[in-house]
C-alpha cells in the first residue's frame, strides 16, 4: 500500500524540515523522552518558544489502523447516538 511508503517518508521529510529550522533537539525520536535542559546551548529564549515535538507513523500505514480501531470507532459513536438519543426523551437507554 502506497501509504506505508508515503507516510514513513514525510515524517522524515518533516523531521529534518523541522530540526533544520527550529535545531536538533526540537524533536523526540518516537517513544523517547527529553530531559529539561537537555539538547544545544547557545539562545535559551528561542529555545523556550519551540515546543518539542515527537513524530509518530501508524504501523501498517493508514489500512492498519482502520482494521484495528474502525470497529472501536463504529461503537463509541453508536453508544454516544444512543445517549444523545436518550438524553432527547427519544429512546430508552438499556445499556448491557
Amino acid at each position: 500500500m502506497l501509504s506505508q511508503q508515503r507516510g514513513p517518508s514525510a515524517a522524515l521529510k518533516y523531521l529534518r524540515e523541522r530540526e533544520r529550522l527550529f535545531g536538533r533537539g526540537s524533536t523526540v525520536a518516537a517513544g523517547g523522552t527529553k530531559e529539561e535542559g537537555e539538547g544545544e546551548g547557545g539562545e535559551e529564549e528561542e529555545e523556550e518558544e519551540v515546543k518539542m515535538q515527537e513524530v509518530l507513523v501508524l504501523d501498517g500505514g493508514f489500512a492498519g489502523w482502520q482494521a484495528k480501531y474502525a470497529l472501536s470507532l463504529l461503537y463509541a459513536a453508536m453508544l454516544c447516538l444512543r445517549v444523545c438519543l436518550w438524553v432527547l426523551g427519544l429512546m430508552e437507554l438499556g445499556i448491557s
